[in-house]
């Protein structure tokens, strides 16, 4: 293979690695051609062979980068530099093909060695300052084959130019998420838009895509999660308010929103425990119903259905989590779990009350008063505070109707 043909099949290794083992071949006979030209005194020749060196170094380079051994990549890259310096500094700034094709590899090579730091450390700010640095060699790069009028390992450039340009925005989102996730996301989003034109030239940085991508989705996950959480305490808040129309508002919101989560999720056992949230939240759900029925509405029978039924959903939530989730979720969904159960006996138990059936009520409250106690003690060990002070009250209210049977029933 003569060198002006492999000069042009060169790039294309950077898409397709089929022709690594060729290039590298084209390379060592150019260089052993070259050195054998050189010991019959041929001095350019000898000069010629740094430059093909240089580039075989290159190459090897390559196959390390997009193997993700970074620290074997970055020692092969400087070789390769030390070559291609070495070859410039005795061929001397012709402007000729030779002196212009080591220029652009040159920009190429330093531009590889700043991504392969940046790979090779886990200082976010020192990762976003490499890439910054590879982005200005590959961009040098872009210009000089451009002026040189190569259009394909001008877009060859191109996509590693965008590369490190959506890197450096992808490490500043993240190290930006622990401050404010508004202004990551934005960066995540500027990251995502540089790493799909690299891939539009060059399919090997799909990975750095979707590992972006997956960041992008996690980060607005949160976001909504965040969200999300907010609108379950508004939620929880008015029940005790006794805003019970502000309670059914903020629990169907809170429920899609952790739905909308759940769809991002990529992860079996998150998305798992957001979609029993999200049917936890139906029973919060039910439970302001029943709560409505119960205090405003003075429809007992509606609330002892709405509660049933707020017990068998949280029933249903605790199954998804199975064994996904932590001991403290699991024991604030069964501590509802128990409150709606416990709610249950008590509204049967003011139903007989008000039907002046006195000593199947007491069997109730009693009931009630035990589900409360075993509900508080879940409501401890998930810290629900707000679970805690329902299951407080549910339980003086138990008390209080206990001791009216008994007057009653003297």
């Amino acid at each position: 293979m003569l060198f002006w043909d492999l000069k042009y099949k060169l790039p294309k290794y950077l898409g397709d690695e089929k022709e690594y083992d060729e290039i590298i071949k084209a390379l060592m006979d150019l260089t052993n051609y070259f050195l054998e030209r050189g010991r019959e005194g041929d001095i350019e020749k000898k000069v010629l062979s740094y430059f093909t060196q240089g580039l075989t170094y290159l190459v090897n380079a390559e196959k390390a980068f997009f193997s993700k051994d970074y620290s074997g990549a970055l020692q092969m890259y400087e070789d390769a530099k030390r070559r291609l310096v070495l070859f410039r500094d005795s061929w001397g700034s012709r402007e000729d093909f030779w002196d212009n094709l080591s220029r652009t590899y040159l920009f190429r090579t330093e531009g590889m060695i700043s991504a392969s730091k940046a790979m090779t450390t886990n200082d976010r700010l020192e990762q976003m300052k490499q890439f910054s640095e590879a982005l200005k060699s590959f961009n040098e790069e872009v210009k000089l084959f451009t002026s040189m009028g190569d259009t394909y390992p001008a877009y060859v450039a191109f996509s590693r130019a965008t590369f490190s340009e959506g890197m450096y925005w992808y490490k500043r989102g993240v190290t930006e998420k622990l401050k404010s996730t508004a202004r990551a996301k934005k960066s995540l989003m500027n990251a995502r838009g540089s790493m799909r034109k690299s891939v539009f030239f060059e399919r090997r940085f799909i990975s750095f895509f979707e590992e972006i991508v997956d960041q992008l989705d996690t980060l607005t996950q949160e976001r909504v999660i965040t969200k999300a959480d907010e609108l379950w305490t508004k939620s929880l808040i008015s029940v005790d308010e006794g805003k019970y129309q502000n309670a059914l508002k903020y629990s169907k919101l809170a429920k899609l929103l952790y739905k909308r989560a759940a769809d991002l999720s990529s992860d079996v056992s998150k998305k798992r425990i957001l979609l029993a949230t999200a049917t936890i939240l139906d029973a919060s759900y039910l439970e302001a119903k029943g709560n409505l029925a119960l205090r405003e509405l003075n429809k007992l029978d509606d609330a002892i259905e709405y509660f049933r039924k707020a017990e068998i959903t949280a029933d249903k939530a605790l199954a998804m989590i199975g064994s996904f989730g932590s001991d403290q979720l699991r024991a604030g969904f069964e501590a509802e779990k128990e409150y709606y159960k416990g709610m249950t006996r008590l509204i049967k138990g003011i139903k007989l009350f008000d039907e002046q059936k006195y000593e199947e009520a007491k069997k109730y409250f009693k009931e009630a008063l035990d589900i409360f106690s075993t509900a508080e003690k879940l409501a401890k060990l998930a810290e629900n505070e707000l679970i805690l002070q329902f299951c407080h009250i549910g339980k003086n209210d138990a008390r209080g109707y206990i001791e009216l049977c008994n007057v009653l029933l003297l």
